[in-house]
């Protein structure tokens, strides 16, 4: 690393330290896929030069050494992963990446980073896989696991998530929350986030929000509007949901009972004057309303004589 540090000519201390990230191995070996597979390019990310190539070669040539003294050592086999800009030999690294899975078959963490080495050298069968399996074992790193398939066009999400309640749910919001969310997402999402088994009347009640969202984006306003009066009748004292309630009401044009919704709501938040000037705005609509209704004949029967 200070040899390739060197050779960017780094000018300045705070140089110097970029220079030096930009040196890391995870960065060099995905700067030399993106490079030689037509990839990504990654301007920050230079070229190896010689005198470090040769370097990473000693490197490798001591973990050939080390796994013929101990076929079963962790270390030197990972090397085989990172320095296979080195050997150039895709096969090889495939098989140190499937060898090391088994080896850490109980270490969703390991699990996710070899997920990483493969989907860097374009394995993205054994990405997908590494990736679902490290969620089987730990589904609450669902998000971790979300942000490393969001970096790839060429993995696809649905097929990384395995059935299971915490993954749908954590991935669902924050897929939604980032405007994410697609329509086969949705669709699963609804089979698979399973509210009613959630452990606590909390989770319970995000739940139901959630599945208000997803109902919401796919066309059925009814039953955002009845999921997200579960969540109130699990915690009441939510100001949100009572907000997003409301506004879910009059977007579907049922406005008396947006009506009878705010008011309940304002006595409950009486600190809050939101729900005052909903009940103000509304008045003030159906106020324009019927001054508006003898400029606007469709209104009437034609028949009733008005």
């Amino acid at each position: 690393r200070l040899v390739e540090t060197k050779a960017q000519n780094p000018a300045t201390v705070q140089a110097v330290q970029a220079a030096y990230d930009r040196t890391g191995i995870m960065a060099t070996r995905a700067a030399w896929y993106a490079r030689n597979n037509g990839g990504p390019s990654d301007v920050s990310s230079p070229s190896v030069p010689e005198s470090a190539n040769q370097l990473y070669q000693s490197i490798l040539e001591s973990a050939d050494t080390s796994l013929r003294q101990l076929p079963l050592s962790f270390d030197p086999r990972t090397w085989h992963v990172y320095l296979d800009l080195v050997h150039q030999d895709a096969a090889r690294s495939q098989q140190a990446v499937k060898q090391l899975a088994k080896m850490h078959s109980g270490n969703p963490i390991m699990l996710e980073r070899l997920g990483t080495h493969a989907a860097t050298a374009g394995d993205t069968e054994s990405a997908t896989q590494l990736w679902r399996r490290a969620l089987v074992l730990r589904p609450q790193r669902a998000l971790n696991v979300l942000e490393l398939v969001r970096k790839r066009d060429d993995i696809d999400l649905l097929a990384v998530l395995p059935s299971h309640p915490i993954i749908f749910r954590r991935v669902t919001r924050r897929m939604i929350k980032l405007g994410a969310a697609d329509e086969a997402l949705l669709k699963q999402a609804a089979e698979e986030i399973d509210c009613e088994n959630a452990e606590t009347k909390k989770e319970k009640s995000e739940c139901h929000r959630l599945a208000s969202d997803i109902a919401f984006r796919r066309g059925n306003r009814d039953k955002a509007i009845e999921e997200l009066g579960t969540a109130i009748e699990l915690t009441p004292p939510q100001l949100a949901l009572h907000l997003a309630y409301v506004k879910r009401l009059r977007e579907n044009d049922r406005r008396r009972e947006a009506r009878v919704a705010a008011k309940r709501a304002r006595v409950m938040f009486p600190d809050d004057n939101r729900f005052q000037r909903i009940i103000e705005d509304m008045a003030a609509e159906d106020l324009k309303a019927i001054e508006e209704l003898p400029n606007n004949p469709q209104l009437f029967d034609s028949n009733d004589g008005q």
